[in-house]
């Protein structure tokens, strides 16, 4: 008869320490199973808190903005998990001539979001955008990323990011 593992027994698995987690799992055979995984980027824990930060490149469409406030641009890749492919930016203000300055909400599923604001030179197809204030599983979300165009007219977000929560 073969073990395996349900969803609800790797996640409680996970959560122990993993001296505890080996000595549980070695009397079936299956210590060489396990397989310790760390979130991507920096972790750090200091009075209470926990950080975890990182390197974020995002790469977005803007088919559907037209320069009106409420417009939005579709994220297209993401290397961090809570901005899937899906998740959308969409600003407040309408773009000036030949610039955007306006505040904006990273929308990433329902319940999950972050204000940012952004500032770009539509000309020169550069900028920065700025974000903090997320909500569900942005909560703690803060990041300053560079803004920049390729030939094709996509966006790409290149800059770091911080998640901050109290425990």
């Amino acid at each position: 008869m073969g073990f395996s593992w349900s969803s609800q027994e790797a996640l409680i698995v996970s959560a122990l320490p993993l001296a505890t987690l080996y000595s549980q799992v070695a009397p079936f055979g299956l210590a060489d199973r396990i397989h310790p995984r760390m979130p991507e980027g920096n972790v750090s824990r200091k009075d209470g808190s926990m950080t975890r930060s990182g390197d974020l490149h995002v790469t977005k469409e803007c088919s559907a903005y037209k320069g009106l406030a409420g417009d939005f641009c579709t994220i297209t890749s993401s290397n961090l998990e809570e901005i899937a492919v899906g998740s959308r930016v969409v600003y407040a203000q309408a773009a000036g001539a030949g610039s955007l300055d306006s505040d904006a909400v990273l929308e990433a599923g329902p319940g999950n979001t972050a204000a940012g604001h952004v500032v770009l030179d539509l000309g020169a197809g550069s900028g920065v955008v700025t974000f903090s204030n997320g909500t569900g599983k942005l909560t703690g979300f803060s990041a300053r990323v560079d803004v920049s165009a390729d030939s094709t007219g996509l966006w790409h977000w290149e800059g770091s990011y911080s998640f901050s929560s109290n425990d």
